[in-house]
């Protein structure tokens, strides 16, 4: 391999590149991988192996030079079980620069920059202390999304690989890049030339493994490689069907509108009215309905038809098993 610098190592300095939004979404667990365990589990072991960004120029130039961590930026917050049965729901930020031009601005952010305002003005330490971890609660977070192949699981395709940035340089990403930099420094120490465990054709599975430790209530992530260098496939056109997969980030993790996290930033349930044909929040819809109702009485008509409100429309929903 030669000394000129490669896309991933390109990424690791500077990681965030700009991507078309493609407001669309359909649901295919499928579709995803996810290193949690499921409840009643102690320990999971997967071995996957990471995909380009995509297929074009600008992410992909061989099957040994490429990016593979896309960027993006997530609200996590504590919602009203209506709105997610697990009581906690994840929304892509509509400040995000891959979002640029669809949103005027982003109800989340707006909030968080609220809290932090009147902390800033509150008058004593505990008070500003309980309106910082608001503004936190309701900050935007980095997150990165891999494309990854499940091993065992070929036949299910692309599957989406979504995990927080950590500042304490812990998380999954940082841990990646560690893996990186030790196999390539060896392989230099070794024989003088660069490795990278990421090519598709030369480089290796990783196996993440999730151990729960009863004794602290915690979940554990480590991330170590396979023993041999592997191709992705032994199948040069199964390997660039995988490589230009059309499915998209946006296709896998819904964008949602400014009127629903305008809703979500008011401490609001939407809900999907589709005689209105937009959301509004749940409280509203019940007092437009007492409304109509007492017109209902007054006018007697022989039939009025009712604005359908509906909280799990099955075009709109997206609450992640995960």
């Amino acid at each position: 391999m030669s000394d000129e610098k490669l896309l991933i190592e390109e990424q690791f300095e500077d990681e965030n590149k700009k991507k078309e939004y493609k407001p669309k979404f359909e649901f295919n667990e499928k579709n995803y991988f996810n290193e949690k365990l499921k409840k009643g589990e102690k320990k999971k072991e997967t071995k996957i192996r990471i995909l380009p960004i995509n297929g074009s120029d600008e992410y992909f130039k061989d099957f040994g030079n490429f990016k593979a961590f896309f960027v993006t930026h997530i609200h996590s917050l504590k919602v009203d079980k209506e709105i997610s049965q697990s009581g906690f729901k994840k929304f892509v930020c509509l400040n995000d620069e891959h979002l640029e031009g669809s949103y005027s601005h982003c109800p989340l952010c707006e909030k968080s920059k609220e809290y932090y305002n009147k902390a800033n003005n509150a008058e004593t330490e505990p008070e500003k202390k309980a309106l910082r971890k608001m503004g936190s609660e309701y900050k935007a977070k980095k997150t990165y999304i891999v494309r990854v192949i499940v091993r065992g699981q070929e036949d299910e395709g692309v599957k989406f690989w979504r995990f927080n940035a950590h500042s304490d340089g812990k998380g999954i990403f940082d841990l990646l890049k560690v893996l990186y930099e030790i196999r390539n420094k060896e392989s230099i120490e070794a024989t003088g030339e660069k490795y990278n465990i990421f090519d598709l054709k030369n480089g290796k599975d990783i196996i993440v493994t999730s151990i729960y430790d009863e004794d602290t209530d915690r979940t554990s992530v480590s991330i170590t490689d396979a023993g041999f260098s592997t191709p992705l496939s032994k199948d040069e056109e199964q390997m660039m069907q995988w490589i230009n997969d059309e499915k998209t980030w946006t296709d896998v993790y819904a964008i949602k509108t400014l009127d629903y996290m305008q809703i979500i930033a008011d401490g609001e349930i939407p809900v999907y009215d589709k005689d209105k044909k937009h959301w509004v929040a749940k409280n509203s819809s019940e007092e437009d309905d007492k409304k109509q109702e007492t017109t209902e009485e007054k006018s007697k008509p022989d039939k009025v038809e009712k604005p359908v409100v509906e909280t799990n429309n099955e075009e709109i929903g997206d609450d992640l098993p995960f």
